[in-house]
């Protein structure tokens, strides 16, 4: 499942061309937060502040559910 559609806001922009680091946040979805269904998703974040790469930063709080399988 995917963590930024079942709980993130905006567009989960996450990558920019290096031309646009100083002026952009990200511009397309690339990167992807993925869980089975043991992790349920609670939040995401994306982060573009510059560090010299042309990915923002991705993160996600998952909770663990006990008992829960694939087959459900």
């Amino acid at each position: 499942q995917d963590a930024h559609k079942l709980t993130g806001k905006g567009w989960g922009f996450s990558w920019r061309p290096n031309q646009l680091m100083r002026r952009w946040g990200g511009i397309v979805r690339i990167d992807y937060l993925l869980s089975s269904p043991q992790l349920v998703p609670l939040t995401t974040t994306t982060d573009c502040a510059r560090r010299g790469s042309d990915h923002c930063i991705v993160r996600a709080e998952f909770a663990a559910v006990e008992g829960r399988s694939d087959r459900e």
